[in-house]
């Protein structure tokens, strides 16, 4: 059996689809609710925040982090990279090597 794919962003929303799951963990997450969800602490939600993580999925809100539920997931189960920065990257090596052809 070989490695499993990304997860897209239509399995993400069909995580969350039903209603226990949607109230349960609601499309902006704290950290101690993030931490419940991938089955880490509160303080180690917060580590991977201050090590930029999950760069362009937080949001300050007064004085705490909150996590935009999809693109966190998305960026956990995906190895720190949401699809479309992957499409980026390889359109950026391609640029360049038309440049130097």
């Amino acid at each position: 059996m070989g490695r499993p794919s990304r997860l897209s962003k239509e399995e993400i929303r069909a995580a969350y689809s039903s209603e226990a799951m949607s109230s349960q963990f609601p499309p902006i997450l704290s950290a101690e609710q993030f931490g419940k969800l991938v089955g880490a602490s509160e303080s180690t939600v917060y580590f991977w925040i201050s090590e930029g993580k999950f760069d362009g999925a937080t949001t300050l809100f007064g004085n705490h982090r909150r996590l935009w539920r999809d693109r966190a997931v998305e960026i956990f189960f995906n190895k720190g990279k949401p699809k479309d920065q992957d499409q980026e990257v390889s359109n950026d090596e391609d640029l360049t090597n038309d440049n130097n052809n």
